[in-house]
């Protein structure tokens, strides 16, 4: 029996390992960054996320629980289905943003990196007689995407997949490993996510690497998440911002009552009172402006910079928060850092047509 672990296989496939925020180690490439990206792009690669939190919850009543702890609507959630949801704090500011599954009377969480000690503690403080137990599998498990145009056909094929009419968030059952957990991502990535053990795990990877599939590292997944506009917590996501200004929209239900947080998000909404919107940002110059620039219109402040990339099909891109009456797309900004000017774009990024 092997005894690799998944990040043994991928360190064999030659990656460069990187510190990510002093606390965990992610791989960033493998030796050519443009190449994973039209991977990614183009056809299909494998990029780890094992430095993604994983809580399971268990017990009677930890669906009720959900449901109440989060913006979205759990009760009716059906086995081998999933949803995405946003914890909130009491001021409608996000906590974190999670994808759930649901499975065999329970459900795993995919929480941000480094964010499952901090969304385990945070629920910990509302749990009082409720049957509800919280399991940290972050240490014991890892994860690793199946992503691209050509993602689904490729699971078919290699691991004999069944992927009509499958919809977003639900699990796929897989009957050589039972307890992998094998999951539909949501649009706009197209692929799988694979959570589980490390013997599970290394076998698939094997299979697909062994049929082609390269592996594409951080770098290259972060290019792609900046022109999607997908948001990072610790970037976009954070106790700074609600989830209607991180244009989390579709995670959260309006009608499913009470949640910590949700009179705020609820007034926000009803009396229009969003003050600023995620956007996108082509800068004028190659020049990368670092999170946290401020951006101006007429010499004021109106937004800042909170992730930025160089993207081979775009150019040099950001995301910010801008105010709503400067967030419309073509408006023309300044950056602080340099008066150099930039545009805002409408998410995901879209190419001009000729």
């Amino acid at each position: 029996m092997s005894t690799q672990s998944l990040i043994d296989v991928v360190s064999d496939a030659g990656a460069q390992w990187h510190s990510y925020r002093d606390e965990l180690s992610i791989p960033y490439a493998f030796g050519d960054v443009r190449a994973e990206y039209s991977v990614l792009s183009q056809r299909a690669g494998l990029h780890y996320s094992g430095h993604w939190g994983r809580l399971a919850f268990t017990g009677s009543d930890h669906i009720d629980f959900l449901h109440r702890m989060t913006t979205n609507h759990f009760l009716d959630l059906g086995d081998r289905f999933g949803l995405q949801a946003v914890f909130t704090e009491q001021r409608g500011r996000i906590v974190d943003w999670a994808t759930f599954y649901h499975r065999n009377l329970q459900t795993l969480a995919i929480v941000s990196p480094a964010a499952h000690m901090k969304v385990r503690d945070w629920l910990d403080r509302f749990l009082f007689t409720e049957e509800v137990t919280i399991s940290d599998l972050t240490a014991d498990t890892s994860a690793f995407e199946l992503l691209g145009p050509d993602a689904y056909g490729i699971a078919e094929e290699c691991l004999d997949l069944s992927l009509d009419c499958v919809q977003p968030h639900q699990t796929i059952s897989y009957p050589p490993a039972p307890d992998l957990w094998i999951t539909a991502l949501q649009s706009p990535w197209r692929g799988l996510r694979l959570v589980g053990y490390n013997e599970a795990l290394v076998k698939c990877w094997n299979i697909l690497t062994d049929a082609g599939v390269p592996p594409a590292g951080e770098h290259a997944w972060n290019i792609q998440r900046i022109e999607l506009g997908h948001p990072l917590s610790g970037n976009e996501l954070n106790d700074e911002h609600n989830p209607w200004e991180a244009g989390l929209n579709q995670s959260i239900h309006m009608n499913k009552g009470c949640y910590i947080g949700q009179e705020v998000i609820a007034r926000l909404d009803t009396y229009d009172k969003i003050k600023q919107h995620l956007v996108g940002i082509a800068c004028e110059t190659d020049s990368l402006p670092e999170a946290g620039t401020v951006l101006l219109a007429k010499e004021k402040a109106v937004g800042a910079v909170t992730s930025s990339i160089y993207s081979p099909a775009f150019g040099p891109i950001a995301l910010a928060y801008v105010r709503r009456g400067f967030s419309v797309p073509d408006t023309v900004l300044t950056r602080a850092d340099n008066s150099h000017q930039c545009r805002v774009q409408s998410l995901p990024f879209q190419a001009h047509a000729e």
